[in-house]
């Protein structure tokens, strides 16, 4: 009986140091793979504009110079907005990477005109901004151990097409027929976004009763990290011309071959 016992306190102690020996090992030899080697490390960080999608893109590299299989591991990014919400959010995952093995992937995180649009968040299109990135590393070492590294808060700019749109005053109405009238509003805007604006800008004007002064339109042609200022003409015909107060709001769209955006109220007078 008792060398049963002495038996099975060995097989315990044995099995005990086996155990602590292979995590130690273990933890040693992912530590030193992750911080001394660089095993896992991010490449070739790019930003793209594709068919009015925005594309942030890092190729992740990872050489597991370690004694053992690494099982799965898996890149997560998440993208906030001003406000904190999640505006998108991607995961990669790598699969098996054996022992003495590289691989390599892309992981991208895309934004839509169309998300912009259908998410309530048309201010990205009219405001310069930081968006913030949560990026995360999680892996299963030796089918045994959970790793996972958080980097938060990474602030990335955002660079709206039509940043800074601001009106000047609508001209006195000029006749041009004997029943119709010209009014010209200046506008301007910035474009600080990744592609070239190519379409029109439409305007409706109304007084301060909300009362239809006229309308306009104008084709525009701004390339990226350029300005547009200009005049847009707005018809007004002769009955209607008794509408015009020198006050009241535009409405103004933006039409272009990836999208349609507006109407933009803003205020003159």
């Amino acid at each position: 009986m008792r060398q049963s016992i002495r038996a099975l306190g060995w097989t315990i102690t044995i099995v005990t140091i086996l155990t602590f020996g292979f995590l130690v090992t273990s933890v040693y030899s992912l530590m030193q793979m992750v911080l001394l080697d660089q095993g896992i490390r991010p490449t070739d960080f790019k930003y793209e504009v594709s068919n009015g999608t925005f594309i942030l893109s890092l190729a992740v590299s990872v050489n597991n110079t370690s004694y053992f299989e690494i099982s799965e591991l898996n890149v997560t990014t998440a993208l906030r907005d001003f406000y904190g919400d999640i505006i998108s959010n991607r995961t990669t995952s790598f699969g098996k990477i054996p022992s003495g093995s590289e691989s390599t992937k892309r992981h991208n995180l895309s934004l839509s005109i169309t998300d912009i649009l259908g998410k309530n968040l048309t201010y990205l299109l009219l405001q310069d901004c930081n968006l913030m990135l949560d990026t995360s590393i999680g892996l299963r070492y030796a089918n045994a151990l959970g790793f996972q590294i958080t980097v938060p808060n990474m602030s990335t700019p955002w660079g709206a097409p039509f940043s800074n749109l601001s009106i000047g005053e609508p001209s006195v109405p000029r006749p041009i027929t004997e029943t119709l009238y010209v009014v010209e509003v200046p506008l301007s805007f910035e474009n600080h976004s990744p592609f070239d604006i190519e379409g029109d800008i439409s305007i409706k004007a109304f007084n301060q009763q909300e009362a239809l002064i006229g309308s306009g339109e104008e084709k525009v042609s701004v390339p990226r990290g350029s300005s547009y200022s200009g005049k847009i003409k707005i018809e007004v015909t002769l009955s209607a011309l008794q509408n015009f107060t020198r006050s009241g709001y535009l409405e103004i769209s933006f039409e272009t071959s990836m999208f349609r955006f507006g109407p933009v109220r803003m205020r003159y007078g």
